[in-house]
């Protein structure tokens, strides 16, 4: 029995877009793009529903992997104790494009797109990190790290955790038991692809691989913004149901 599942990851945990209706024109879409009303109709909120569970969301719009490695962090350090076998954790991985960063004047954590533009708040950091300090590689590797090492404090806390990729495969020098799908990523679940792209979906709008535009004419991801539809979060559950019910047992 599970009671209550933990979400991590970004727009596409979240749920944005999920209102999103065929022939939507961009300016309605923008309008009701971040409505929390939609919400119940996120693959997150359809799994808690299924399973009679209270969802603990931490996954935001544009989030970095960053920014929910921290949050998990802070949560999980502050509430350190033995949790109860019927808490489950589902950790959507990111792009390695986004990186988080703490803006001193404002006082706010912020995510900085890499390499970033001019409009960014963070632009200019942005060019200049991408140019000389960023390798999709390394950033893919630390990540990996990460994985294992929240792999080790959830096994210490007794809570059962399972990734997934979202939008890439992320080539790490190992596949912990725990990933879901066998490391698939949701986009290739969503068009039945056993594919791997070798161009990064970076987790921009405006991003044009060959599966986030296939996902657009299966009308599985809106096209506007290239986040899952009603139908794509459907889908998208029925994976994730019939997966954990593998693993869970």
């Amino acid at each position: 029995m599970i009671e209550k599942i933990f979400t991590f990851g970004d727009s596409w945990v979240w749920g944005v877009g999920a209102g999103f209706t065929k022939g939507m024109t961009m300016d309605v879409y923008q309008q009701i793009a971040w409505r929390e009303r939609y919400l119940d109709r996120s693959f997150r909120k359809l799994l808690a529903h299924d399973y009679g569970a209270e969802n603990k969301n931490f996954s935001s719009p544009g989030s970095s992997n960053q920014r929910q490695i921290r949050l998990a962090s802070d949560f999980f350090i502050k509430n350190k104790k033995r949790w109860s076998n019927d808490v489950i954790v589902l950790w959507g991985l990111t792009s390695v494009y986004r990186k988080e960063l703490f803006h001193i004047e404002n006082e706010i954590y912020m995510d900085q797109f890499i390499p970033g533009d001019k409009s960014d708040p963070g632009g200019d950091f942005g060019r200049v990190y991408g140019a000389k300090y960023f390798d999709e590689n390394v950033e893919t590797e630390r990540l990996y790290y990460h994985v294992e090492l929240f792999n080790s404090f959830f096994r210490e806390l007794g809570i059962r955790n399972y990734w997934f990729n979202i939008f890439n495969e992320h080539q790490f020098p190992k596949i912990p038991d725990n990933m879901l799908f066998g490391g698939k990523s949701l986009l290739s679940l969503l068009i039945d692809s056993d594919v791997n792209d070798d161009s990064y979906h970076k987790g921009d709008w405006l991003d044009t691989d060959w599966k986030i535009e296939k996902a657009k004419d299966m009308e599985l991801v809106n096209p506007h913004s290239g986040h899952p539809t009603q139908a794509g979060h459907i889908k998208i559950f029925e994976y994730l149901k019939r997966e954990l019910g593998v693993h869970l047992g």
